[in-house]
């Protein structure tokens, strides 16, 4: 058994439910990478997160923007796979990493929020 949640908010929600009706907890996971939710992951109780670096995501913003100030076309990585139903959107998709207990000290090295949360 196991629950895909869409967010780390409502994973932990269904994780907390869960153990108000004394069941075993399932394979839960969640994203967003909130820090109640990597403490729940190193505690066990959650499984996973889907860590999205908002860094990358701000610095990848703030260079869309500046091109198209100066007029410029805009640095794509995906100019054909998403289509929103109206027409086909040149994306920059960044990638997204699967967080466990076992990768977390590693996937946050960098997070001076997250990665002291991964420690014992």
């Amino acid at each position: 058994d196991g629950v895909l949640s869409p967010n780390d908010t409502l994973a932990r929600a269904i994780l907390q439910s869960i153990n108000t009706a004394g069941k075993p907890y399932p394979i839960v996971t969640g994203q967003d990478s909130e820090a109640e939710s990597v403490k729940s992951i190193m505690a066990g109780i959650q499984y996973s997160t889907i860590n999205k670096d908002t860094r990358k995501l701000v610095a990848e913003a703030i260079k869309m923007v500046g091109e198209l100030q100066r007029g410029k076309p805009v640095d794509v990585n995906d100019p054909t796979s998403y289509n929103n139903g109206a027409k086909t959107v040149p994306t920059f998709l960044l990638t997204p990493q699967l967080v466990t207990r076992e990768n977390a000290a590693e996937s946050y090295q960098s997070d001076p929020t997250l990665e002291p949360l991964t420690r014992g």
